[in-house]
């Protein structure tokens, strides 16, 4: 079989997979299949072609100016190269990194250079002031943490201070020690009194005298037999109140007032007395006078009349515990043991003498509402409201006809035009009297003459030492020994 295969430029014949014909020239025609012939000549040489027309010259290879940057680190030494622009004119950009070496080692020193010729002698200079130090000073802060040292120098360069502050030189709180071993065990104490040796069968010990531990053996009761009558009633016996001469069960006892240990809170209570404590805290809280406590406590004598009533009182108020009155708390024979006066045991009276009856239940203090209407009262004690209202006046709204008085705070409400403040003298000179009022000026601001009791003033609206009222603007105003307070707000 016969096979044709063309390529770009040749054509080979194969038959039966072997080449037959490796380059042949021909004009392509009709090709038939045919037998195989033999092997032809090799033909001549043909001619050399013409050379062929020379081509354009290309365009000449270019280079810009190349550019290059070093960084300043250490390192492996590298480099990154790009390139940029046409090939006329290609552009080469370098960029050195870490070509910086480690720092090395010092060298060793240099040998000596020769002397230098001696030079010129230099005009004397003027001469200089002399450098001083002041003393330093030193601070050290109780915090702990990080320690550091700050220093600041002051003053000019013949006095220079220097300030060291030192911060965070506190140690952290060390872990607790160990537990030390446990202490040698203490002598045995002496033996205690104990029970006396002695007595038989049937004895009992009782005292022989007050003094401690003098006791006696003596004979007991013989406590057998049955009871014969109580109070001379027999059979089953119950006793009622007029038997023990105690009260009846309809009795009701009146429950002591609570004591009330904060008036201000307590203002409205009508039904609670106040403690000594409270009136001190709640006197002191307001900053009348200036009243120093003494050491030992506020002495009755510093205190009115009423007050020294109420708290006379007070002292002796009973303030019942959340889990009823203990025993403890009440007097002898305010509840007594049941006073049975004749206890018999097979016909013989071993009991007698028994308790007295029940005392009568001592009436509760009646409780004031005003102490100016009470203050002749000796039996009544004051409610926290009263002696609020007592210690605590009343505020003024407006100036009275004969002046503000010490000692109370007037609110005046908004004051417009011509105004005059009027003081009224103190009536007790024994205590610190103050004049205090509040105002608010109107949309114009008042014009106002002060006390020329006023020798001083103090404040944050003053100009040239007297106070300057701003229209809507609010004052208080404190007046205290010829010195005034102002304060705008």
């Amino acid at each position: 079989m016969l096979y044709l295969t063309i390529s770009s430029r040749e054509l080979n014949f194969e038959q039966n997979g072997e080449l037959i014909e490796e380059t042949l020239e021909l004009e392509i025609g009709r090709i038939f299949k045919g037998d195989k012939g033999d092997k032809g000549d090799t033909g001549t040489q043909g001619p050399q072609g013409e050379t062929g027309p020379a081509g354009q010259d290309g365009e000449s290879a270019g280079f810009g100016t190349p550019t290059a940057t070093i960084d300043g680190n250490t390192g492996t030494p590298g480099v990154t190269v790009t390139a940029s622009g046409p090939d006329t004119a290609k552009i080469f950009s370098f960029a050195f990194t870490n070509l910086k070496g480690e720092k090395g080692d010092t060298g060793a020193a240099g040998a000596d250079g020769a002397p230098g010729k001696d030079g010129t002698n230099g005009t004397d200079g003027a001469d200089g002031q002399a450098a001083g130090f002041g003393t330093p000073t030193a601070t050290i802060d109780s915090n702990t943490g990080t320690p550091g040292v700050t220093v600041t120098a002051s003053g000019p360069d013949t006095a220079k201070v220097f300030a060291f502050a030192f911060t965070n030189l506190k140690g952290d709180t060390g872990a607790t020690g160990e537990t030390g071993p446990a202490g040698a065990d203490g002598h045995d104490g002496t033996n205690g009194v104990g029970v006396p040796a002695g007595g038989t069968t049937g004895q009992v010990l009782a005292k022989k005298s007050n003094t401690d531990y003098d006791t006696e053996w003596v004979n007991g009761g013989s406590g057998s037999g049955a009871v014969d009558s109580v109070n001379g009633k027999t059979g089953v016996v119950v006793l009622d109140a007029t038997d023990v001469g105690a009260l009846p069960e309809s009795t009701v006892i009146p429950t002591v007032p609570v004591i009330s240990t904060d008036i201000s809170a307590d203002a409205t209570s009508d039904t609670k007395t106040t403690s000594p404590k409270a009136v001190k805290t709640f006197v002191e809280g307001k900053g009348y006078g200036t009243y120093s406590k003494p050491s030992g406590g506020i002495p009755a004598s510093d205190m009115t009349s009423s007050v020294q009533t109420s708290l006379g009182l007070a002292d002796t108020a009973y303030q019942k515990p959340s889990g009823g009155i203990p025993a403890t708390d009440i007097a002898s024979g305010v509840i007594p043991t049941v006073p049975v006066t004749d206890v018999t045991v097979g016909g013989t009276s071993v009991v007698s003498n028994g308790i007295a009856a029940v005392p009568a239940i001592p009436t509760v203090p009646t409780i004031s509402t005003d102490i100016a209407a009470d203050k002749t009262s000796t039996t009544k004690t004051a409610a926290p409201s009263a002696v609020y209202n007592e210690v605590h006046p009343a505020f003024g709204s407006s100036q009275p006809a004969g002046g503000m008085l010490p000692n109370v705070l007037y609110k005046l409400g908004t004051l417009t035009g011509s105004v005059t403040i009027t003081l009224a003298a103190a009536t007790d000179n024994t205590i610190a009297n103050e004049w205090g009022f509040t105002f608010t000026a109107g949309s114009t601001a008042p014009t106002i003459t002060w006390p020329a009791s006023i020798t001083g003033w103090a404040g944050n609206c003053l100009s040239s030492g007297l106070p300057v009222i701003t229209a809507s603007k609010y004052y208080e105003v404190s007046i205290m020994d010829g010195i005034a307070l102002i304060v705008e707000v």
